[in-house]
């Protein structure tokens, strides 16, 4: 599991599936197949490092994304005011 982990940790920015990895390595190395499970344990670990190491700017991305739906929100209230108040409907 270690070694699949630092393949897969490794390969995860390079244009190339990191799954793949996950199946070729272990036929290089003469193992049996580590199965379903194990591979979506790694690609769990490899997602949530992303996730950790890009967590100040996914916080940023998220307030902004708030900061621009309250906006629109808004935006969308006083369209519909003006339109009650100038055709009333």
């Amino acid at each position: 599991a270690l070694v699949l982990g630092l393949v897969v940790g490794l390969t995860e920015f390079l244009p190339i599936s990191s799954s793949a990895h996950l199946a070729v390595v272990p036929v290089l190395l003469g193992w049996s197949d580590p199965g379903l499970a194990l591979s979506a344990v790694i690609e769990l670990g490899s997602s949530g490092a992303v996730i950790a190491y890009f967590r100040r700017d996914l916080v940023r991305i998220g307030r902004l994304a708030a900061i621009e739906l309250t906006i629109l929100a808004v935006l969308y209230v006083l369209i519909d005011v003006v339109k009650v108040v100038t055709i009333g409907a």
